[in-house]
């Protein structure tokens, strides 16, 4: 099966979900056997392979880091690649609408986080009632709980 493959070089963060590519090159190379989509190895005829750390196989439909580069003789290089799940699906990551529970810079006190410090301040109102709720052999007492819309 005859394949192209795309060899980049980028210096963005493994944990980002769109990284900055340089301008990439393409090379034809033909898979023979067996070959894995989510960790293929590659056999590549080239001149040189060097500066190169990430690739695009159009026909998989994924982008991989580049994990090992092995000379197997002169002009023909072996490329060990994994699967950059992040960059591979990252339209469709960041087009998911999701509920975050932590952020770098941002929290919201609505969600249960035990890694967030908050403080809580009891606040007690008594108020006394006009008409009396007092009967000759009990009490009533109301409670009220709840915050203010104020």
């Amino acid at each position: 099966m005859a394949i192209n493959i795309t060899l980049y070089s980028t210096s963005s963060d493994t944990t980002a979900v769109t990284k900055s590519l340089s301008s990439g090159t393409t090379y034809s190379c033909t898979l023979r056997g067996e070959c894995s989509i989510l960790q293929p190895v590659i056999m590549l005829e080239a001149n040189s392979l060097t500066g190169f750390n990430y690739a695009y196989i159009a026909d998989f439909g994924r982008y991989y880091f580049i994990d090992n580069i092995d000379v197997i003789r002169t002009g023909l290089w072996r490329i060990t690649l994994s699967v950059d799940v992040l960059m591979s699906y990252a339209s469709g990551i960041r087009s998911l609408k999701a509920t975050v529970a932590r952020q770098q810079t941002k929290s919201d006190g609505y969600l249960p986080d035990n890694k967030y410090k908050t403080k809580s301040y009891h606040n007690v109102v008594t108020k006394v009632f006009p008409n009396s709720f007092k009967h000759e052999d009990f009490s009533r007492i109301l409670v009220v709980s709840g915050r203010s819309l104020s």
